[in-house]
C-alpha cells in the first residue's frame, strides 16, 4: 500500500476523536498570533505523534499542535510562532498530507495560493527551539490516567468549585491529602480525603477539616472592598491555601498560605498530633503567621526531620537558598522569619522566574529532593514544575538540578479551569520506591504524576551544576 494511502488512513483514525475535543486542548493564548479564537484545518496520525493544524482568522496564521499517540489529551509541543501567515482575505480551504509533505490551498473569490509544509522540517524545527513544551531530561515522570484524582463536589457547597494544591503525607499505610476547597463562598478551606495505593480515593469526608479563624486568614465581612490585590486560586475571599504537611516524632506540622482579603498573603503555621490526625479528631493548635506582614510570602516548608538537631524551615530559593533553623516549632505570635526573595533568576534558563518550593523536602540516599515551581518568560503565564538536589548536609547548597522541567500543563485538566497554564505541586510522598508528586490542575483539581524514585534520582544526577551546565543552558536558550 503506498505510504500515502496509509497516512490517509490513520488521519481518518483519529479525525473523528478530534473533532469533538481539539477545540479544548487547545486554547486561545495571550500575547500569541492564536489570542483569537481557533478553527481546526485537519489532523493526521505520525510515527511522532497527532499533528493538528489550526487556523486563527483575526491574524490569518496558521499554527499547530503535536499530541502523544499514547495519550491524545497529552500536548507534546505547539508552536510558539505562526508557521504561515497568509495574505489578508485568504483562508484555507483544503489540506492534503501526501507523504511527509502538507499542501495548503487558500482561496479568496476566486483567487488561489499553495503552499507546501515539510513535516520533517517542521518537526524538527518544533522540538528544537519553536515550542511551548520541552521534552525533560528527567523524563520518568508520568501523569496517572486517573487524573484528576480529586475533583469539586456538586452537593457540598464548601468544595463545590475547586479542590486543588493537596497536601500529602503517608501514614499507616495511606496516603492522606489536605487538599484546598473553593465553594460558591470563595473562602479557601481544607478537607481530607485518603488513598491506600496513591491513586485511588478510598475516603473523602463531607466536611472542612480546618477552617480559617484567625485575622491574618479571614473577614467577617463580605462586602468590604479588597483592599490588596492578589488573585489566588479563584479565591476572592482569601482563607487557608496551598497546605505542606510533614510528620516530626508525634506530631504533625502544617504550613500554609494565610489571606485575608485585604493584607499581603502570609505563611501561617500549626500543627497536630498523630494520633488525633489519625482519628480525625481536628486539634489543630492555634496557627501563628510566621512571615512578616505587609510582605508577600508564600511556599515555605518545614523540613521533615531536624537538621544538627534543630527544624529547619526553607522559605526561599530565589535568589539563593534560604533555611533558618529553630529549637522548637511553639512559635508565638512575635516571630517573624525574614525572608529575600527575587522572581527573576537564572536567566538563560526554563526557570527565569522562580516562584518557590512545592511539596516538603524529600530526604534520600543522594540529598535532599526539592520539586519548585518556576515560569518561562519566554512561556509566559504557566506553572511548571522543577527538580533540583540539595546537599544533606547543608542544604543551602545545590547539588543537581534538572535541565528542563520534570512536568508541564499540557493535559486538558493542567489547562481548563480557573487559571489556564498551572500545575502547581504541595505534596508528595515515596511508597516502595516510587514517588507520587500530588498537584493542582488549572487551579481546579489535584492530579498526580508518578516514576520509580531510583530512576528519577539517576537522571536528576545527569545534571550535574557546574560551571560548564550553565553556561550550554545559556546558549541553548539564546540559540
Amino acid at each position: 500500500m503506498p505510504k500515502k494511502t496509509i497516512n490517509r488512513l490513520s488521519k481518518l483514525r483519529t479525525e473523528k476523536h478530534f473533532s469533538q475535543q481539539a477545540v479544548a486542548l487547545i486554547p486561545p493564548r495571550e500575547g500569541y498570533f492564536d489570542e483569537f479564537s481557533i478553527k481546526l484545518l485537519d489532523t493526521f496520525s505520525l510515527d511522532e505523534g497527532v499533528l493538528i493544524f489550526y487556523w486563527v482568522k483575526e491574524t490569518c496564521s496558521i499554527g499547530a499542535v503535536l499530541f502523544d499517540k499514547e495519550d491524545p489529551t497529552l500536548l507534546l509541543w505547539r508552536t510558539a510562532n505562526p508557521i504561515f501567515q497568509a495574505k489578508t482575505g485568504f483562508t484555507p480551504k483544503v489540506i492534503a498530507c501526501l507523504d511527509r509533505d502538507v499542501v495548503i490551498h487558500f482561496q479568496k473569490g476566486r483567487a488561489t495560493e499553495k503552499i507546501n509544509i515539510s513535516l520533517d522540517h517542521l518537526l524538527h524545527k518544533c522540538t528544537k527551539k519553536s515550542c511551548c513544551c520541552t521534552k525533560p531530561y528527567v523524563s520518568a515522570m508520568q501523569r496517572s490516567p486517573e487524573n484528576p484524582i480529586i475533583v469539586p463536589d456538586a452537593a457540598h457547597v464548601w468544595e463545590n468549585c475547586a479542590t486543588f494544591n493537596a497536601a500529602a503525607i503517608y501514614l499507616n499505610g495511606k496516603v492522606h491529602f489536605l487538599y484546598r476547597a473553593i465553594g460558591d463562598g470563595g473562602m479557601s478551606v481544607l478537607g481530607y480525603a485518603s488513598s491506600r495505593d496513591g491513586i485511588h480515593i478510598d475516603e473523602r469526608l463531607l466536611k472542612p477539616v480546618y477552617v480559617p479563624a484567625e485575622p491574618f486568614e479571614f473577614r467577617n465581612n463580605k462586602n468590604e472592598f479588597v483592599l490588596f490585590d492578589y488573585a489566588s486560586g479563584g479565591g476572592g475571599w482569601g482563607g487557608c491555601e496551598d497546605p505542606r504537611l510533614v510528620c516530626i516524632d508525634d506530631r504533625i506540622y502544617m504550613t500554609y498560605t494565610a489571606f485575608n482579603g485585604v493584607e499581603a498573603p502570609g505563611v501561617a503555621l500549626t500543627s497536630i498530633s498523630v494520633k488525633d490526625f489519625l482519628n480525625k479528631k481536628w486539634h489543630w493548635r492555634k496557627p501563628v503567621l510566621i512571615s512578616p506582614r505587609g510582605q508577600i510570602n508564600k511556599n515555605w516548608v518545614v523540613f521533615p526531620e531536624k537538621i544538627k538537631g534543630k527544624y529547619a524551615i526553607l522559605h526561599s530559593i530565589s535568589p539563593e537558598v534560604s533555611i533558618d533553623y529553630f529549637a522548637h516549632l511553639n512559635f508565638d505570635k512575635n516571630i517573624s522569619i525574614i525572608s529575600q526573595y527575587s522572581p527573576a533568576l537564572r536567566n538563560g534558563c526554563w526557570d527565569n522566574q522562580l516562584r518557590g518550593v512545592g511539596p516538603p523536602p524529600i530526604k534520600t540516599a543522594n540529598g535532599w529532593l526539592i520539586l519548585y515551581h518556576a515560569m518561562d518568560k519566554y512561556d509566559p503565564n504557566k506553572y511548571k514544575l522543577g527538580a533540583m538536589m540539595l546537599d544533606y548536609n547543608d542544604p543551602t547548597k545545590i547539588l543537581y538540578r534538572a535541565i528542563n522541567p520534570i512536568l508541564e500543563p499540557c493535559a486538558h485538566y493542567e489547562n481548563h479551569g480557573y487559571k489556564s497554564g498551572v500545575i502547581y505541586a504541595c505534596g508528595a510522598v515515596v511508597i516502595d520506591d516510587r514517588l507520587f508528586v500530588y498537584y493542582g490542575g488549572a487551579d481546579r483539581v489535584t492530579c498526580v504524576a508518578t516514576a520509580p524514585m531510583s530512576d528519577f534520582l539517576v537522571q536528576l544526577k545527569s545534571c550535574r551544576m557546574t560551571r560548564s551546565t550553565i553556561a550550554m543552558h545559556t546558549v541553548k536558550v539564546i540559540q
